[in-house]
């Protein structure tokens, strides 16, 4: 079991590095390999960039859908969000989190959908069909010590399967243009 959560992380990490767009991206998953015992701390001091925001989409429904870079993003957001936001992610492969911040209001369908199509389309299976995404409120989510970074726990949750619609994700700044 061990070993298996080591082989899916360094996967996420690949991910990662694969999907990096700039190198304030490759520095953060740099500093989390280090912080993890994967890279040594080099003496040199590397020039330290502002980390990079998470990606921002707005839903059509007008909800704010974040998506984090990398695992130190994904944890910040999974770990930082409200109780009642919905979290997606793509079941069993590396991929971003990505959250709907519900504003304390009932999350439409349509931006169910948005964000479960965001999540395919930010993850190593976005040119598939009918992916499975696991979502949940945040509140039921949750991370052990013994956990990597990006990687948390959850039981309660719903899978939906999802094709990548590339006109919605046009629409949504997916598509072309990098995210709003």
């Amino acid at each position: 079991a061990d070993g298996q959560r080591e082989i899916d992380y360094l996967a996420s990490v690949q991910y990662e590095v694969s999907q990096a767009t700039g190198e304030a991206a490759l520095a953060e998953i740099r500093e989390e390999l280090r912080a993890g015992g994967y890279l040594k701390n080099d003496r040199r001091k590397e020039k330290r960039s502002k980390p990079a925001d998470f990606l921002r989409y707005t839903s059509s429904d007008g909800f704010e859908i974040l998506v984090g870079r990398n695992n130190a993003q994904n944890d910040k957001l999974t770990l930082h969000t409200r109780g009642k936001d919905l979290w997606f992610h793509v079941k069993d492969a590396p991929g971003s989190h990505t959250v709907v911040l519900s504003r304390g209001q009932e999350i439409p369908l349509t931006t169910q959908n948005e964000a479960a199509m965001l999540a395919v389309f930010h993850s190593s299976q976005s040119a598939s069909a009918k992916v499975p995404v696991d979502y949940t409120e945040v509140k039921n989510i949750r991370k052990t010590g013994d956990l990597k970074p990006g990687m948390v726990l959850f039981e309660k949750h719903e899978t939906a399967y999802i094709t990548p619609d590339e006109e919605v994700l046009r629409k949504l700044g997916a598509l072309g243009d990098s995210a709003q």
